[in-house]
């Protein structure tokens, strides 16, 4: 929105938000696109956020965004930059996992510096120490096409003309309220190298905690309320 009068369009990202971005008569919605993570025990990787966010306090799944890039590309970057994922190496400590060489994703001991959320976490014993490609560790990515998903495709159009199109297979949510169609491509990370103990996950955005949760326990899920001190959220 505070880039909008360098463009000449008749809406801004809030018009279309709050459902008056209607040009030339169209009914125009916004386009946010992702990535839902899940573990080889069918776990999903979500993240609380913070009091800045439009649902404060709430969990969400790590990585998600307004389209602003081809749009796979986009979901990827997304959870590039926002899922940190550590794990434990036996010789060489805790390792953050660089995910999409050659992007490279915040380290966690900047994001602690930020978020006092995770400042004090369970990653003490030995500092991680940077970043290990994920083709030289246990890690490994798999990309399935889910029961419950739908196809999508994006045309990209430059003054009416088609340019290209996009065809993904993933999660397809309208949020009718924010006038907004949310996209998740379906990630699967096998870590069945790991024990429990030795995995650690964190989000580079709001408070910074995130976890692995169930189906079951994203159904019996209920609004967070922060209490003080920040620490407390934390279980």
């Amino acid at each position: 929105d505070k880039h909008a009068s360098e463009y000449d369009q008749p809406y801004t990202i809030g018009d279309i938000r709050k459902g008056r971005g209607k040009a030339k008569g169209r009914n125009l919605w916004l386009l946010s696109g992702g990535t839902m993570i899940r573990d080889h025990r069918g776990r999903i990787a979500v993240a609380l956020r913070d009091g800045n966010a439009a649902d404060p306090f709430r969990f969400t799944n790590i990585g998600a965004g307004r389209c602003n890039d081809r749009f796979e590309a986009h979901c990827l970057e997304e959870m590039v930059s926002e899922f940190v994922l550590c794990v434990r190496q036996k010789n060489a400590g805790w390792v953050q996992v660089q995910l999409q060489p050659p992007a490279i994703p915040p380290l966690l001991s900047q994001i602690r510096e930020q978020r006092q959320t995770i400042a004090r976490w369970r990653i003490t014993e030995v500092p991680v120490a940077g970043l290990l490609d994920w083709r030289r560790t246990s890690v490994r990515r798999i990309r399935r096409v889910r029961r419950g998903t739908k196809s999508l495709q994006v045309r990209w159009l430059m003054e009416g003309e088609l340019m290209e199109s996009e065809n993904l297979q993933g999660y397809v949510v309208t949020d009718v309220r924010n006038h907004t169609t949310e996209f998740r491509l379906c990630y699967d990370l096998d870590l069945h190298a790991y024990r429990p103990g030795d995995v650690e996950i964190f989000s580079a955005e709001g408070t910074g905690y995130a976890k692995w949760v169930t189906r079951g326990y994203l159904r019996s899920m209920r609004k967070l309320h922060m209490v003080t001190p920040l620490l407390a959220v934390v279980p």
